[in-house]
């Protein structure tokens, strides 16, 4: 969907008692903000610079985003960029306190088609690099006391 389309639909729906829930990499700031306002729970999930990882001014921006207009914020947790949480959310995670969830990422081996993702065949998934990820994001929140985030698609074929 178009941009300009996404706020009358927000609307409609929430108009029908629906929950919106929009999941984004937090690069249109100032449209997330006016979908928040109509009424869609809005879920930040931010991609790292591959050499470089997360841009704290980028993610102080989003922390920002996120406290003020009541989103979520979800960090992608696995290898280099991606192998812990960046200093500016550490630095701001208590004004996130509930809103913060850690995902692990799924490497997968091969592509697959359609949208079915499985974690459960080897010849799909790198079962050994995707249960680190697992480790290591539930080892975060263990430490900082955030969320886990499953990808429960991938496990019970859902599309």
């Amino acid at each position: 969907l178009q941009y300009e389309n996404l706020i009358p639909f927000v609307d409609a729906l929430s108009g029908l008692d629906y929950l919106v829930q929009i999941e984004t990499n937090g690069v249109y700031l100032p449209q997330l903000i006016e979908l928040a306002e109509e009424g869609a729970i809005i879920v930040i999930s931010p991609k790292a610079h591959r050499e470089h990882g997360y841009s704290d001014t980028h993610m102080k921006k989003l922390v920002e985003v996120a406290v003020k207009n009541s989103c979520y914020l979800k960090l992608l947790i696995g290898g280099p960029p991606y192998d812990d949480v960046p200093i500016a959310v550490l630095d701001h995670a208590h004004k996130l306190e509930e809103s913060l969830f850690l995902s692990p990422i799924t490497v997968y081996s091969d592509s697959y088609e359609g949208e079915i993702g499985n974690s459960w065949d080897p010849r799909l998934v790198n079962q050994i690099e995707t249960a680190k990820n697992h480790a290591r994001a539930a080892e975060l929140c263990l430490k900082y006391g955030f969320r886990l985030s499953m990808q429960m698609h991938n496990f019970c074929r859902i599309p």
